[in-house]
């Protein structure tokens, strides 16, 4: 699993993705129940696992630090979505060298998990804002993913790597 510039030197023991719909219930005339489909939740990410090692806390405050702002979570499933960190925990053991964390991440309830790595090389007539609306990408994913093209609204050279996601 991998979180902005962060690799999880082991996965998470515990990830659980939970989404699902907004619905109220409201009870009309003669005990009738109205049910209403009030669009998606928001897609929410917990885990939880562990650091070990002589470097477990260097671990820990290496991830904290890329938790300050969204980024692409990379997925032990190979699929990847932009996500914005909600919490991070401390959960200190008995046992030396180790540090359990728990976190949560929160996805904006448009967007959609997408599978691993899609490169696609440029025509040479779009630029990343073209290809956000072609491909129906956020364009903050696409300016992370290629830090390479210094402009989203710069046409892109023939033939250079696009990642998408």
């Amino acid at each position: 699993m991998k979180f902005r510039n962060f690799e999880f030197p082991v996965d998470p023991e515990i990830l659980i993705v939970s989404t699902g719909n907004r619905i109220s219930a409201n009870y009309g005339a003669y005990g009738q129940t109205i049910i209403n489909d009030c669009g998606y939740k928001t897609t929410v990410i917990n885990g939880e696992g562990e650091f070990f090692g002589e470097n477990c806390l260097e671990s820990f405050e290496n991830l904290s630090a890329e938790m300050s702002e969204g980024g692409i979570l990379h997925l032990p499933d190979d699929n990847a979505v932009f996500a914005y960190p909600e919490k991070l925990e401390k959960v200190f053991s008995d046992t030396e060298n180790v540090i359990r964390y728990r976190f949560r991440f929160i996805i904006n309830a448009r967007e959609k998990i997408s599978p691993a790595p899609k490169i696609i090389y440029s025509k040479g007539t779009n630029c990343l804002w073209d290809i956000s609306n072609i491909y129906g990408i956020n364009i903050d994913i696409l300016v992370q993913l290629n830090p390479h093209i210094e402009r989203p609204d710069r046409t892109i050279d023939i033939n250079e790597r696009i990642i998408l996601w």
